[in-house]
């Protein structure tokens, strides 16, 4: 499965949190594109989704923010909504950090260190794990059967968050 069937997969488990939430559907914006995620039926709601496997390990949360020669990640977002997920130590648990995009965006702008992704021309901006987690607007556990999947991808990057 490559990356981009994983972030999909994790998409439809997490707009099943948000649908149980709202007591409203979501909706999937399946494959490679840029703009959000995953949308409510209304279109009040839409959430660009981030996987993020080496946190943890490295003690920043990586936020992207420039590709090549246009913005991309937080600078290109048409959402409203960031969820920027975390594996955690228990088998199968994500942790979820919800963010209002200006938020975040102002977090980006105040703080961490810039970094160029491994390999790429992508910009990341690196924000210290503990301040990105005090700045979310909220925090929830969602389980994933995808978690094998995610983390193996740790391997391969340096502190580049995976697609998604």
């Amino acid at each position: 499965m490559d990356q981009y069937e994983i972030a999909d997969h994790i998409a439809v488990e997490l707009a099943r949190v948000y649908s149980r939430e709202s007591k409203e559907p979501y909706f999937v914006a399946v494959g490679n594109h840029s703009g959000y995620d995953l949308v409510s039926g209304s279109g009040s709601v839409r959430i660009e989704l981030k996987t993020d496997v080496v946190a943890s390990r490295s003690g920043n949360a990586a936020v992207e923010f420039w590709d090549g020669d246009r913005p991309s990640g937080i600078l290109g977002t048409t959402a409203n909504l960031w969820v920027h997920l975390i594996p955690s130590d228990e088998e199968e648990i994500l942790i979820a950090y919800e963010f209002l995009v200006p938020s975040l965006l102002k977090l980006c702008l105040e703080s961490g260190r810039v970094q160029k992704a491994a390999g790429g021309t992508t910009l990341l901006k690196l924000i210290p794990l503990r301040l990105f987690k005090l700045a979310a607007r909220r925090s929830f556990r969602m389980r994933t059967e995808f978690f094998d999947e995610i983390t193996a991808k740790a391997g391969n990057h340096a502190e580049a968050p995976s697609a998604g």
